[in-house]
């Protein structure tokens, strides 16, 4: 049995792109705009972790954003047609409670299973007035992850994963459940080095999902689905000695870089 307890603070610094001031028409009814005022956020995580046979984790947890920035999407009613302008500011503190649950089967020589399940609850504050009304809520997510050794040699796989998140409250918003169903299948011959796959992902398309929001007495439903039903047919060949591996480095300022979008 293993116990652990860990603390970090965490600074969230805006992107790039969100200090832009200039306008990006999005369409002839939506204008997205930076600000170059936006604050910095700060978070604080506080984890404690239970650990059992190495096969069964349990963890609860409390985060804690103070200063949070965001996208507002006003619609001003006096166009013609409505227009929604998408601005930045720093206007809540986000606090959550949660907890989860992992186990890890590995029983049969066949059969790897990797299980999740998270629950927690989000509450909001806002720290400026913002035409709307904070949404505070529990939700959870599961997810299961596997992999079956199809044939004695140990060179036929197959994999079926699937997770699921309920809808979410947090901010001014509430989005709705998702989920994603992955099943792939693998052929592998190492000495030669040779694989071939077939993957399909996100097969009956339950990624869609939606943002449900009231902001200045107008609701709106939003939704950014990008299309990633599809499936995949894949060789791979692998030059040279395949007993060799590679080093790698990062550099001491990934998080500037990953700010630059």
């Amino acid at each position: 049995n293993n116990y652990s307890i860990s603390y970090s603070k965490r600074v969230g610094r805006p992107d790039y792109w969100a200090l832009n001031p200039y306008k990006w028409y999005l369409s002839p009814y939506e204008i997205a705009q930076g600000n170059p005022y936006l604050q910095p956020s700060f978070t604080d995580n506080l984890e404690l972790s239970f650990n059992h046979k190495e096969n069964w984790t349990f963890k609860l947890y409390y985060t804690n954003t103070t200063n949070g920035n965001s996208q507002i999407p006003f619609v001003d009613l006096n166009e013609n047609p409505p227009i929604t302008f998408y601005i930045r500011d720093n206007f809540y503190d986000l606090q959550t409670y949660g907890g989860s649950i992992s186990y890890y089967f590995a029983k049969f020589a066949w059969w790897e299973s990797s299980n999740s399940l998270n629950g927690y609850y989000n509450q909001t504050q806002f720290i400026k007035d913002i035409p709307a009304e904070e949404q505070n809520g529990f939700s959870y997510a599961f997810g299961t992850y596997n992999t079956f050794t199809l044939n004695k040699k140990q060179s036929l796989f197959g994999e079926i994963n699937f997770n699921y998140n309920a809808p979410v409250y947090s901010i001014f918003n509430e989005i709705t459940s998702y989920s994603r169903l992955d099943v792939g299948l693998r052929y592998t011959l190492r000495d030669k080095g040779w694989n071939f796959i077939i993957y399909g992902s996100d097969l009956t398309r339950g990624s869609l999902n939606y943002t449900l929001s009231e902001i200045n007495n107008t609701p709106q439903k939003r939704s950014i689905y990008f299309d990633e039903r599809s499936v995949r047919i894949g060789v791979t060949y692998k030059f040279g000695n395949r007993k060799l591996r590679a080093n790698t480095r990062e550099s001491s300022n990934e998080e500037e870089k990953n700010r630059i979008r």
